[in-house]
């Protein structure tokens, strides 16, 4: 379909401090621990989700955290520009058909405002590279 939701690290966790997943390292070594885990997988999901976004080209990517800034500005390649919406700060990158943003993770960002004027935001800018949207917003 037009759409996917894909995360930078697929494994669940309720926070960065909280790691479930030690008891099944003895099958899977890498789990072993947190960081273990993330030095391990961090570096193909970039590699992946650079490859996908490459293949499908889409029209809007939103990257939700911003704590992963590296790991989307390495995904995303480029200068992201510094934007206020509310009171949350963003970044925001327009390359070719696609525009781009680095936003606080949902759990940061409660107010249906600021999704609100983010969408309109990404389609403002949107509509100026592609004339439309193919697959709105």
């Amino acid at each position: 379909g037009p759409m996917a939701l894909l995360e930078l690290l697929p494994l669940p966790s309720r926070s960065k401090t909280s790691w479930i997943y030690e008891p099944l390292a003895r099958d899977i070594p890498m789990l072993e621990s947190r960081a273990r885990y993330e030095a391990t997988m961090r570096p193909r999901r970039i590699q992946q989700l650079r490859s996908l976004i490459a293949q499908h080209t889409p029209q809007v990517l939103v990257c939700y955290g911003m704590s992963e800034r590296p790991a989307w500005e390495a995904i995303i390649h480029g200068i992201l520009e510094e934007h206020r919406i509310g009171k949350h700060g963003c970044l925001i990158q327009q390359t070719g058909t696609t525009t781009s943003a680095i936003v606080p993770h949902p759990g940061m960002a409660r107010s249906n405002d600021f999704w609100t004027a983010l969408g309109a935001t990404l389609r403002t800018m949107a509509h100026r590279t592609s004339g439309s949207l193919r697959d709105g917003l």
